[in-house]
């Protein structure tokens, strides 16, 4: 359809707009090549990558079909910023446009990572990479310096893992830049002022992830000669599992993440603390067993106590009713006095004898009946006033006794800890190589020795044996 005739012979149809459209593009633009940002990035369930490309200004939509993706060497994602080469293609039935990508290349990447690759051969030659040039982490540091960002999740998840697994570890933060120009010279001496005022013994150095673009001041040269020189032991936390820089390599330690360095370094006090958390468990089960146990017994002898009180009112019911007789048998008596004063003499010595007789018996009865009563009485009595004394007797004893095991665990495990011993006014020798010196024959190999102590480290030089 030619263009000039199009517009004057007759008013358009939408479809025939869209297609006149689509042929000026097809054959105007092809081959192009464009760079931009890549926002928008969705991935299709059948391979196809749809997304924009964008700068300060505009941006344009964009397809990577997935036969076109066989050369591409990198999985493309938000925020990467790319070369495409393709053609614009109109999409007639809506009338839009976009740039069908045949090539992509991540703009800048091949040059970063050949110059890192170069770095990373020159410093291995130079053996800083070497395991005699790492520092020892050590078991339990006492303050921990973090140099990163000082805001975005690194720092987050650093002070919130530090704080649940060693609540009592001192942390200094040295904020810096973690990406751009200014970073590198940042972060070199964000390392030195650490190490020249000796500001802890353990370093946690990271960011969260980013782009290799974003990572690369974590494999300058002005970061890899302050961590070597670095007397202080690093942890190098930068990206995520899969990033790796330079300065994980002549790092003491490696974490895939800041939250797995924060991990690393508190692990030793995590051991400790779930230690105490199992034993305080273990004795505190036991402490509740042998509680709950005594307050079972001496429920019982509450329901003793009840049985005996019991029978002691019954006693009582008893005695109360053999005085009811008594008095009973005080009135017959009076009622028999009464007639005997008219009988004769005979039967009146007689009446006597057996009044004298049943007074006798009523008196033995009573006292009987009394001294049984008695007792029982005091059996009772005393057998309640043992058996609480020995209730309590043994709950003091549970309770002294358990204590007592609480007590010695914490000894038992405080002693665990290295530094308690080094408070006592003890100290810990290392040669240069950061080994622990037992005898005088190994501390004659080293120059320079350094002592640990309650409050620091000192270097000491080594002038000889003296015997």
């Amino acid at each position: 359809m030619n263009v000039d005739t199009a517009l004057l012979d007759h008013p358009l149809k939408i479809s025939e707009c869209n297609a006149l459209i689509a042929e000026t593009l097809k054959t105007g633009f092809y081959n192009l090549a464009l760079e931009g940002e890549i926002s928008g990035f969705k991935p299709s369930s059948s391979g196809h990558f749809y997304f924009s490309l964008k700068d300060e200004k505009s941006k344009i939509s964009a397809v990577m079909f997935k036969t076109r993706q066989y050369n591409l060497d990198f999985l493309p994602d938000n925020g990467d910023f790319v070369t495409v080469y393709g053609n614009i293609e109109v999409y007639v039935p809506y009338g839009t446009y976009q740039i069908v990508v045949d090539k992509m290349v991540r703009k800048g990447t091949g040059d970063l990572l050949a110059q890192i690759e170069k770095l990373k051969q020159y410093y291995q030659n130079l053996g800083y990479f070497d395991i005699k040039n790492k520092r020892i982490i050590p078991k339990y540091p006492k303050r921990l310096v973090v140099i990163t960002a000082s805001t975005g999740a690194a720092i987050r998840d650093i002070l919130q893992i530090t704080k649940r697994r060693a609540p009592g570890l001192d942390i200094i933060i040295l904020p810096t830049l973690v990406q751009g120009e200014e970073a590198p010279n940042m972060i070199a001496s964000r390392i030195k002022q650490a190490d020249s005022f000796l500001l802890g013994d353990l370093i946690i150095l990271g960011r969260g992830g980013g782009s290799p673009e974003d990572l690369a001041c974590f494999s300058s040269p002005q970061v890899i000669e302050a961590m070597h020189n670095c007397e202080i032991p690093i942890i190098s936390a930068v990206g995520h599992e899969n990033d790796w820089v330079l300065s994980d390599y002549i790092a003491s330690l490696r974490a895939s993440t800041p939250s797995a360095a924060a991990e690393l370094a508190t692990q030793a006090y995590k051991e400790v603390s779930d230690k105490i958390e199992k034993s305080h468990f273990t004795i505190s089960s036991t402490i509740n067993a042998k509680l709950m146990n005594a307050q079972i017994k001496l429920k019982e002898a509450y329901s003793i106590e009840s049985i005996l009180k019991q029978k002691l009112n019954y006693a009582k019911f008893t005695l109360e009713k053999a005085n009811k007789i008594e008095a009973l048998l005080k009135g017959k008596l009076n009622k028999v006095e009464l007639l005997l004063s008219y009988e004769n003499e005979n039967k009146i010595h007689t009446l006597e004898k057996k009044l004298t007789d049943a007074k006798t018996k009523i008196k033995s009865a009573k006292l009987l009946i009394q001294d049984k009563l008695n007792s029982k009485l005091k059996d009772y009595n005393q057998s309640l006033k043992e058996m609480k004394t020995y209730r309590s007797y043994q709950l003091t004893s549970i309770y002294k006794e358990k204590s007592n095991m609480l007590e010695k665990e914490k000894t038992k495990i405080e002693s665990f800890n290295p530094y308690a011993i080094i408070k006592r006014g003890y100290s810990i020798l290392k040669d240069e190589y950061g080994n622990i010196i037992k005898t005088t024959q190994t501390g004659l190999k080293s120059q320079v020795i350094t002592a640990i102590v309650s409050d620091g480290k000192l270097m000491l030089k080594n002038i000889g044996d003296n015997k």
